[in-house]
């Protein structure tokens, strides 16, 4: 399978096919490179990337892309959090970025990379990228026919590519362009600390970075580093780390394609042929392991003998089974009409009091009470800060709170608060 990375960097863009097979360990075979000029304007650069990807399925049978942006395009925001496991982390920090972002976290594609640290806390570093700037991305290559990989920060992209053939655990890895440059200090094989700077200033940069800690230097890109600091030249090419980013195992996975990208999933799982060869063998193995076990069976008289044993078991028994299934429904009938007895009146008694204290600018959107007695609002408003002293003035409620910070857009103020229902 013929897969194209594409990698926009200022005004040019970089075009890489590979070569994937589909049996192990064979290596990926790259087939093609290319550049052109990438127009500053958001048509020219649809167009480009369109053209570029409609030449390439032509003449290389392409399939699938990954795209790849430049690091200035995310912005970073760290974050600690307790530890806990990584689905777990993707709904807090669909949460915590509300506080982080300037517009909510549903216009953004993020992903994250986490590190523990002593205390056992989690540190984590999220890149997002606003998907509504990279939309025309998006667009160009559905517009073309090509199913859409995934969507990469490039120099993420090269840092794996890096980790991968150099198998470094330490280091400052540099990498410049014509206008951008960045550096990541990694240990471990992670990234920790990640920095956007101007090209001309990489070797000042790279020597303060010294300064605080003498790691081993690694450069790719555009320039060199003058004599005065050692360092180790990295010949990489961004696109070929892009495409090759589906086709390896990469010491930091991130993908920033938004939910519902076509082709995501056939052409992200690059194991898939693998594994279905691999299930194929075993299961043979399997039907050939149990053939002399089935020969076991051809004794049917024994067989219909013990069946005939069970089904009359079963008789004596249904009777008493049949009262027990009987008892069990009409107790979890009763507690059933019990639990609702007792809760029926408390959502609608909660929704008055609410309609009667509330101010006549706030209106909710969002209405939860749990049966403990919690109750959480979300709604929007002209000014938050007015909700709290009604309801805390109200002999309903009490621990009234904020459960989240204040939003405000266009004059509107948009809030979350949970409180209690008073005895």
């Amino acid at each position: 399978m013929n897969i194209a990375g594409l990698n926009m960097e200022g005004d040019r863009l970089q075009a890489a096919v590979i070569s994937r097979g589909i049996f192990p360990p064979g290596p990926v075979k790259r087939i093609h490179f290319e550049e052109a000029p990438l127009p500053a304007d958001t048509q020219g650069k649809s167009s480009a990337v369109r053209e570029m990807l409609a030449r390439l399925k032509e003449r290389f049978n392409v399939k699938a892309v990954v795209l790849g942006f430049e690091n200035w395009r995310f912005s970073h925001h760290v974050i600690e959090l307790p530890a806990m496991k990584r689905e777990d982390l993707k709904g807090a920090l669909a949460f915590e970025l509300e506080k982080h972002l300037p517009l909510m976290p549903e216009e953004y594609a993020y992903d994250f990379i986490e590190r523990k640290q002593e205390n056992g806390s989690l540190k984590i570093l999220v890149f997002a990228i606003r998907t509504e700037s990279i939309s025309w991305a998006l667009e160009a290559a559905r517009a073309a026919g090509v199913k859409i990989a995934g969507l990469r920060n490039s120099f993420i992209e090269m840092l794996n590519e890096f980790l991968t053939e150099k198998k470094k655990k330490r280091g400052i890895f540099v990498y410049a362009g014509k206008k951008d440059a960045y550096t990541a200090f990694f240990s471990d094989g992670k990234p920790g600390l990640i920095k956007t700077f101007a090209a001309a200033e990489a070797q000042a940069e790279v020597e303060r970075l010294k300064l605080a800690d003498p790691a081993d230097v690694y450069f790719c890109g555009e320039g060199v580093f003058n004599q005065a600091l050692a360092y180790e030249n990295v010949p990489l090419v961004p696109a070929y780390a892009v495409a090759h980013s589906v086709s390896k195992k990469r010491p930091v996975r991130m993908d920033f394609a938004p939910a519902g990208t076509s082709g995501l999933a056939s052409a992200g799982s690059p194991r898939a042929y693998t594994y279905a060869l691999w299930g194929m063998a075993g299961f043979c193995v399997l039907v050939y392991l149990l053939t002399p076990v089935l020969a076991y069976y051809k004794d049917y008289s024994a067989y219909r003998k013990v069946e005939a044993q069970i089904s009359g078991l079963k008789k004596s028994a249904s009777g008493l089974l049949e009262s027990r299934r009987s008892l069990d429904d009409i107790r979890q009938r009763k507690e059933f009409l019990r639990g609702f007895q007792s809760g029926m009146n408390k959502p609608v008694k909660v929704l008055s009091e609410l309609s009667r204290v509330l101010p006549g600018d706030a209106w909710l959107s969002s209405f939860v009470i749990e049966e403990k007695g919690k109750v959480e609002i979300a709604g929007f408003s002209n000014n938050a800060a007015m909700i709290i002293e009604p309801l805390e003035n109200s002999p309903m409620f009490r621990k009234v709170e904020f459960s989240s910070p204040v939003v405000s857009r266009d004059g509107i103020e948009r809030f979350s608060i949970k409180m209690d229902i008073g005895q």
